[in-house]
């Protein structure tokens, strides 16, 4: 009976051993699918070597790498999920907590991105690619922080309906609600106006701005409209919309899928473990 034993602990020893193998082979041709863009097959492979060897020695990498796979299919919730799975099996495999950075500033959740690349610099301080990421995801939590605040202070300033509060606008502009000669009622009648005001209705910054130079105003109450008209790009020709060069015209808008920002965006250099 304990000779029995005895060989069946060498055969699943033996069979352990297999399924390690395998594991690693699937694995190596999960990285080749990579190089060749073949991601969903990746991920397929990558999957087999975590069936095979679920909490084997190497099974942080498979999570990881697949978690790279779901990365270049912008499938970043599930890549997240990996990453957790892989830094759960070995915290200072470095390259789950980058992942994991990557992935989480791709969902725009910037404060745990920040968080992963944090412990990836103090895991591995010399790489200068986590530093840099880890610099971007601030620089995007800062933003959209920013923006919060904006939409706030834009949410406060305007009516129960949503419209900005053009009683404040009139005052401003030397007119009260029955509108004066020149007052609000007949700067409403301009077309160039009634364009400025759906501008400005469209973007609360722009309505902040704009509020302030009627704030400043020329000697008779009224605002500076030249100044105003720069804004939208107009001058003394009356444009037709915000300019280009024009530090409101916000054309490079964050997303959830993290395609927004001229600060750059972390790289997918190095993303997957070839020679494990």
């Amino acid at each position: 009976m304990e000779t029995k034993n005895v060989n069946q602990q060498k055969e699943d020893e033996t069979s352990k051993v297999n399924r390690e193998q395998l594991a690693e082979e699937k694995k190596t041709a999960g990285n080749a699918a990579i190089a060749k863009k073949n991601f969903e097959e990746a991920i397929a492979l990558y999957s087999e070597s975590i069936a095979l060897s679920p909490n084997g020695p190497n099974s942080h990498i498979y999570y990881s790498n697949r978690a790279a796979a779901y990365c270049h299919l912008n499938n970043y919730q599930q890549a997240a999920n990996d990453c957790e799975k892989s830094i759960a099996l070995n915290y200072s495999y470095v390259k789950a907590h980058s992942r994991l950075g990557l992935a989480r500033f791709f969902l725009g959740q910037y404060k745990e991105s920040i968080a992963a690349y944090e412990n990836a610099v103090t895991l591995e301080p010399s790489n200068k690619s986590h530093s840099d990421a880890l610099k971007q995801a601030k620089q995007k939590l800062d933003e959209q922080q920013r923006q919060s605040v904006a939409t706030q202070q834009s949410n406060q300033s305007t009516t129960p309906g949503g419209m900005p509060d053009l009683s404040a606008l009139a005052g401003l502009m030397g007119g009260g609600a029955g509108g004066a000669g020149g007052g609000l009622a007949s700067l409403l009648q301009n077309p160039q106006m009634m364009q400025m005001a759906q501008q400005m209705m469209q973007n609360p910054q722009l309505m902040q701005q704009a509020m302030a130079m009627m704030g400043g105003g020329g000697g008779n109450g009224m605002p500076d409209m030249s100044a105003l008209a720069s804004m939208f790009g107009g001058g003394g020709g009356g444009g037709s919309g915000i300019g280009p060069n024009n530090p409101f015209n916000n054309t490079s808008t964050s997303t959830g899928n993290g395609s927004g920002g001229g600060g750059g965006l972390p790289s997918f250099s190095g993303f997957v473990d070839e020679n494990r």
